[in-house]
């Protein structure tokens, strides 16, 4: 019981960190185009560099 609880743990510990990182991609994402659309170099630039971090952690 005690390593299917420990087990179980952990499952949902991969899966919630996930959906974290999921909805912190779709959000960098949405503030790039946002920072293009205003022509915001500086922001996009620390933007695309969050979002290069982002994908080498996967």
């Amino acid at each position: 019981m005690q390593a299917e609880k420990m087990l179980n743990d952990i499952y949902i510990d991969l899966f919630l960190n996930h959906i974290h990182r999921e909805q912190t991609r779709t959000r960098l994402l949405e503030e790039i185009d946002a920072a293009l659309d205003r022509n915001d170099k500086p922001t996009f630039m620390q933007l695309t560099d969050s979002l290069q971090q982002l994908d080498e952690k996967e």
